[in-house]
């Protein structure tokens, strides 16, 4: 289980696992990383994700980026494909970063009408 990778395959599917309402729109989310719930059970589990991941943080956020550590005292601006593993290296307490993680998955950059969705 300790080389086992969780996949996170939609925005209502990470919302489900950190505990956050549901989203208001099924391919994009916007976090707030001052409200970000980074439980501890998280820690040194490895994570995938089929979304791409925008974030701006002010310090450094305690996460390993393949097997390279995101050492960034004064800030962060992290880019995250689908595929990529990321694991979480420590608990860090609510309120203590501050920045914003855009979410979407690859499906919103399709040539679709947005008549096709049910929202």
């Amino acid at each position: 289980m300790a080389n086992d990778i969780i996949t996170i395959n939609t925005v209502s599917q990470l919302h489900e696992m950190f505990g956050y309402e549901k989203p208001k729109h099924p391919l994009v989310t916007v976090i707030d990383v001052k409200k970000l719930k980074n439980n501890a059970d998280f820690v040194g589990v490895r994570m995938s994700s089929e979304m791409y991941m925008i974030s701006l943080k002010d310090h450094d956020c305690g996460m390993l980026y393949g097997r390279s550590h995101c050492d960034f005292e004064e800030g962060i601006l992290a880019f995250y494909e689908p595929g990529q593993v990321i694991t979480q290296t420590e608990k860090i307490e609510a309120g203590i970063q501050s920045g914003w993680m855009l979410i979407f998955h690859p499906d919103l950059c399709l040539n679709f009408f947005v008549k096709f969705y049910s929202y």
